[in-house]
C-alpha cells in the first residue's frame, strides 16, 4: 500500500513569531499537509527576561526552553521542529546546512514546500540574543551567570544607548544594587523616545526614576565603543562624555544596533526587500509581495503561497511581541483557506497596532504609553509587565 507524501508548511524562525504561527496551524491544517519549523537554536530564547537575566541570578534560567516536538505539538504528530540553518531560501524550497533524510531530497538538505511562513526576527547585540556558539539552555545559562558575576563585581557600568534596552538594563542593575555601583547611561538624542508618536512624558518619567536611582544620564552624546562588546572590559579606556566629564569603566553594555534578519532574501529574485529597512514587504495578508521595479508599469508581483510575520516585515508598528503575537493566527487562517480553495479571494487582513511600548525600570518601576497615547507609570508598569516579564505567557507559547 503506498502513502502519499505529505506536503510541507515551512516556517523559517522558530522564534515567538515563528511559534505563534505554529501553534495557529498545528491544529487547523489538513491531514495532507504537516508544518516544519526550523529553529537556528536548540532552545527558545526568550529576550524580553533576558536583561534581568544577566543581572540577577533568578532570572538567568528563565531566558530559555528546550524545544520538543512531542511537548509542542503532542506525542505522535506528523509535524516536526529541525535545528538547522537556512542557507537559501527558493520560492519553492528551502535548503539546509544539515542533513534531515526523512524531510526531503539530497539527504535532506534540500525541503520542498507549498507554503512557507517567514519569521527569522531581529539580531541585537548580546545578551538580547545569545551568542552564536552558546544556543542551547545550559550554554545560554552559563553565559548569562559570567555577565551576572562581571556585573557584581564591576564598580563603574557605561551604557551606551538609551533605547528601551539600554533604559532597562540601568534599571535593573540600579534596582538590585542603588547607589554603591556607578552607572552611566549616554543616549544620542536630546531626550528618551525623541521619536515621533511617543509624548514626552514618557520619557521625562522614565529619566525621573533612573535619577532617582542614581543613574548618571548623559544626552546628546555619541560614544565610539569600537570593537569593544558587553561585559567585562580587558583594559582600562578613558572616555569622553562630551558633557566635560569622562569615564573610566570596568563594565561595558551596549544598547544599540538591531536590524531584521532578511540577509538570506538578498539574493531573491525578484528583490522582496525594502532597500532602506532591508524589511520584507507584504501585504495585509501577510503574503510577500516584490519590489516595484522603477523601469515597469506593472503593479508589484504577490507570491500568495510565501508569508512573513515579526520583526522581519515592513508593516508600519512597533516591533513588538505586543503586535507579533497576533501576525501568526492572521497567517495560519489565511494559510488554511488557501489550501481549501487556492482561488480564494476573502483572505484576513491584519490592522497594524498601535504606537505602544511598556519599560521597566527594574521589577518595581517604569513608565509606558498604550492605547490612544494614554502614558502610564511605575505602579501600573510594574503590575503589567515589570514583576513577572509575561515569563509564564513565554512558557505557554513553547508549552513548556
Amino acid at each position: 500500500m503506498t502513502t502519499t507524501p505529505l506536503l510541507n508548511v515551512v516556517i523559517v524562525g522558530f522564534g515567538l513569531s515563528g511559534a505563534g504561527a505554529a501553534n495557529a496551524l498545528s491544529s487547523t491544517l489538513p491531514p495532507t499537509h504537516r508544518l516544519i519549523c526550523i529553529s537556528a537554536t536548540e532552545a527558545a530564547f526568550y529576550s524580553i527576561s533576558s536583561i534581568r537575566g544577566a543581572v540577577t541570578e533568578p532570572w538567568g534560567t528563565k531566558t530559555t526552553v528546550d524545544l520538543s516536538e512531542e511537548k509542542f505539538f503532542g506525542m505522535g504528530s506528523r509535524h516536526r521542529i529541525v535545528v538547522g540553518n537556512v542557507v537559501e531560501f527558493g520560492r519553492n524550497h528551502v535548503v539546509l546546512d544539515n542533513d534531515f533524510e526523512e524531510l526531503g531530497e539530497g539527504g535532506g538538505r534540500r525541503i520542498e514546500f507549498e507554503y512557507a511562513v517567514l519569521a527569522m526576527g531581529s539580531s541585537y547585540p548580546k545578551p538580547c540574543r545569545p551568542p552564536p556558539d552558546q544556543t542551547s539552555t545550559t550554554a545560554v545559562t552559563a553565559y548569562l551567570e559570567t555577565l551576572q558575576e562581571a556585573v557584581k563585581n564591576s564598580t563603574s557600568i557605561l551604557i551606551t544607548g538609551g533605547g528601551p534596552v539600554g533604559i532597562e538594563f540601568a534599571g535593573e542593575v540600579a534596582a538590585l544594587y542603588g547607589k554603591s555601583k556607578l552607572i552611566t547611561l549616554v543616549h544620542s538624542a536630546p531626550r528618551f523616545f525623541e521619536g515621533a508618536g511617543f509624548k514626552p512624558s514618557l520619557g521625562e518619567s522614565l529619566k525621573s526614576q533612573l535619577i532617582a536611582y542614581g543613574v548618571n544620564l548623559v544626552f546628546g552624546t555619541r560614544l565610539d565603543t569600537g570593537d569593544a562588546e558587553t561585559g567585562k572590559l580587558k583594559e582600562k579606556v578613558t572616555y569622553d562624555l562630551g558633557d566635560g566629564g569622562v569615564i573610566e569603566p570596568d563594565f561595558l553594555f551596549k544598547a544599540y544596533g538591531s536590524s531584521p534578519n532578511t540577509s538570506l532574501l538578498n539574493s531573491f529574485q525578484p528583490p522582496i526587500l525594502d532597500p532602506t529597512s532591508h524589511r520584507v514587504l507584504v501585504s495585509p495578508t501577510f503574503q510577500v509581495q516584490t519590489l516595484p521595479s522603477s523601469t515597469s508599469q506593472s503593479s508589484p508581483e504577490q507570491l500568495d503561497h510565501i508569508f512573513a510575520i515579526g520583526d522581519i516585515t515592513n508593516v508600519d508598528e512597533t516591533k513588538l511581541w505586543a503586535h507579533s503575537q497576533f501576525h501568526g493566527a492572521v497567517v495560519g487562517a489565511n494559510i488554511v483557506k488557501l489550501i481549501k480553495d487556492p482561488q480564494v479571494t476573502s483572505l484576513k487582513q491584519y490592522t497594524p497596532g498601535a504606537k505602544i511600548i511598556v519599560v521597566c525600570v527594574g521589577p518595581n518601576g517604569g513608565a509606558g504609553q498604550i492605547n490612544m497615547g494614554i502614558v502610564v507609570g511605575a505602579w501600573a508598569t510594574a503590575l503589567a509587565k515589570s514583576r513577572g516579564l509575561f515569563y509564564s505567557k513565554f512558557q505557554s507559547l513553547y508549552h513548556a
